[in-house]
C-alpha cells in the first residue's frame, strides 16, 4: 500500500511542483505524460529489484488520480508555490537513494529530485 502511494506522489509531485500546473493539466501534454510515466516506470523497477509485488498499472492508476483530483494542486506544488520545504528527499530522493543501492538505473527521477532541490535552495 505504500509502494501504491509512493507511486502516485512519485508521478504527480514534482512534476507539477516544477511546471506550476494542477494535477489534471499533467495530462494535457504528451510530454508531461511521458515524464509521469517515466518516474512511475523508474520507480516500479525499484520496487520489484526489492521483491515488492506491484499489483495493476501503477501508472495508469497515476493517470486515473491526476484525472479525479483535477482542479487540485499537488501537496509538494502548494510547498513550492509558499515557499517551503518539499518531500521530495521522501519520494523522488527515496527512489533515487534506494535505486543506488541496488544498481537500478533511474535517471528521470534523479533529474526531478535535483531540480526541486534547486528550486527549493533558491527561495
Amino acid at each position: 500500500m505504500l509502494w501504491a502511494k509512493l507511486f502516485i506522489n512519485i508521478g504527480i509531485n514534482a512534476i507539477t511542483a516544477l511546471t506550476g500546473i494542477t494535477n489534471g493539466q499533467l495530462l494535457d501534454r504528451p510530454e508531461t505524460r511521458q515524464l509521469a510515466r517515466e518516474a512511475v516506470e523508474e520507480a516500479v523497477a525499484v520496487a520489484r529489484a526489492r521483491g515488492v509485488v506491484v499489483d495493476g498499472d501503477p501508472v495508469e492508476k497515476v493517470f486515473q488520480i491526476a484525472a479525479a483530483t483535477g482542479p487540485n494542486r499537488s501537496s509538494m506544488g502548494q510547498d513550492v508555490d509558499r515557499h517551503r520545504l518539499t518531500e521530495i528527499g521522501a519520494i523522488n530522493g527515496f527512489i533515487t537513494r534506494t535505486a543506488d543501492t541496488l544498481g537500478v538505473p533511474v535517471p528521470v527521477n534523479r533529474t526531478l529530485t535535483a531540480l526541486v532541490e534547486t528550486l527549493q535552495s533558491h527561495y
